[in-house]
């Protein structure tokens, strides 16, 4: 139904030469909005995703331990102590068993050994800084010791230490469980 004010509002715009419509210009601008959200909401999502995986791993990490710890318990030591016998006991996480690997989120290896003293060793390898220093520093009063790219570090100092210690994408923590 076409009213009266449809009518003038027409006609004012046939009048003055004026078109209906977006320019250019405010086309572009538009598509510039669009794509600065595209963009955040990206960046949004792998921070999400990221944090996420470490979750998993910290959660990985935990679990893995007390499996390890429950099936050796009154054994004495660790002694036999392997990827291939964690895989077969069941006591690795389903989240970071890839086939006959023990894989971390982000695709480094994880290799369970038995240490010395009655003690065992989980090495987490391919680390990025940002995830050795979260994962290095992730409730270090569990461990025994932990080291990072072969040095051990402190409780007291942890997060100073993993800060300078963890360099690159390829670092490797080793955690010593009793």
């Amino acid at each position: 139904m076409i009213t009266n004010s449809t009518v003038t509002n027409t006609t004012v715009l046939k009048k003055r030469g004026l078109k209906s419509g977006m320019t250019m210009i405010e086309t572009l601008g538009s598509l510039l909005i669009m794509a600065v959200m595209i963009v955040g909401a990206v960046i949004l999502i792998r921070m999400a995703m990221d944090s996420s995986k470490l979750s998993d791993a910290q959660k990985s990490l935990t679990a893995m331990s007390i499996q390890i710890r429950g099936q050796f318990s009154g054994v004495g030591d660790f002694t036999g102590l392997s990827n291939t016998l964690a895989i077969k006991a069941g006591l690795v996480p389903p989240s970071i068993l890839r086939g006959n690997s023990i894989l971390s989120p982000w695709g480094g290896a994880i290799t369970l050994a038995a240490g010395t003293n009655a003690t065992f060793t989980m090495t987490w390898g391919g680390l990025s800084d940002q995830v050795c220093i979260a994962m290095a520093t992730y409730q270090p009063d569990l461990w025994q010791s932990i080291s990072i790219n072969g040095t051990a570090i402190t409780t007291a100092t942890a997060v100073s230490q993993a800060n300078t210690l963890c360099t690159g994408n390829a670092n490797t923590v080793i955690y010593t469980d009793r």
